[in-house]
């Protein structure tokens, strides 16, 4: 109907209007479809795979380092061993097992230890370089690995802090009661820093810092989801894994959660670029987004 002082109002015919769910649903879907478009261009599963590699090499170094801490801690302290089996309520094979674990840490802890180290800090700054490179491919910023890679010692020196406090706030989540909440909300903040952190050092697109916190904090809180469904299903995955192929069953069940972790650095790269399209690119680059 049309009123007397202008045109006709539209809200007066009810086909006319459309429902507010359905707008939402369908913002949601262009929102994604976007989303998905930018993960896409930017070769997203390349670069995950990449990342996923380069984490999963970073373990043996990270493990060698444990077993040296290990052997430090059983030449100081009598009785280590005795103490982690009665604690761990293991006898047997098993018991003897971890024995002698602990008695080969002690007699190797200085070469276990010196060869983690320096292990660490080549797959740890390979591992910058690869996470460099997918906050450059979705930005579309030329990359410098060795620039990255020198970088990645300064990624290491705050980034291996909060990747232990992660773990921390993991062994927290996995008691009952009210360190279930406790140990989600710590390990999401811990983990959006670490993400926050990786984007404010490694990559060479400048942004405002304050404008990658909604992104690392959205991979926070995605890492912590995937964390919880896999202390459901892991286990019994990687139990089967191991009885079924041994040590190389565990090993591809490993992988398979790194791929994970990979899928959301990538997609915490392309939701920053999402929200901040106008970043200033570094001298001599093109122009974020120009691709």
């Amino acid at each position: 109907m049309p009123t007397p002082d202008g045109p006709p109002d539209p809200t007066a015919n009810p086909a006319s209007r459309t429902p507010r769910a359905r707008s939402w649903v369908a913002g949601a879907v262009a929102t994604g479809r976007e989303l998905t478009g930018r993960f896409e261009a930017a070769r997203g599963s390349t670069l995950a795979a990449a990342i996923s590699l380069r984490g999963f090499l970073a373990l043996f170094p990270v493990l060698l380092l444990a077993l040296g801490a290990l052997g430090f801690a059983a030449a100081s302290t009598d009785g280590l061993a005795t103490r982690l089996v009665n604690q761990l309520g293991l006898d047997g094979e098993a018991a003897r097992t971890v024995t002698d674990a602990v008695e080969a840490a002690r007699r190797r802890r200085v070469t276990s230890g010196a060869v983690g180290l320096v292990g660490l800090l080549w797959t740890g700054t390979g591992l910058a370089a690869v996470l460099a490179d997918a906050w450059d491919q979705v930005w579309a910023v030329p990359g410098r690995p060795l620039r990255a890679r020198g970088r990645g010692l300064l990624w290491l020196a705050g980034g291996l802090p909060l990747a232990v406090a992660s773990l921390g706030a993991t062994t927290l989540s996995a008691r009952r009661g009210l360190w279930l909440p406790v140990g989600f909300v710590a390990g999401a903040v811990v983990t959006g820093a670490l993400l926050w952190w990786t984007a404010a050092v490694l990559p060479r697109r400048r942004l405002d810092r304050r404008r990658m916190v909604p992104a690392a904090a959205a991979g926070g809180v995605a890492v912590e989801i995937v964390k919880s469904a896999a202390a459901v299903v892991l286990p019994p995955v990687v139990t089967r894994a191991s009885t079924t192929y041994g040590t190389i069953g565990v090993a591809f069940a490993i992988l398979v959660w790194f791929m994970v972790l990979g899928r959301i650095v990538v997609w915490v790269a392309v939701l920053e670029h999402w929200r901040a399209p106008r970043a200033t690119a570094p001298p001599g680059a093109a122009a974020p987004g120009s691709r």
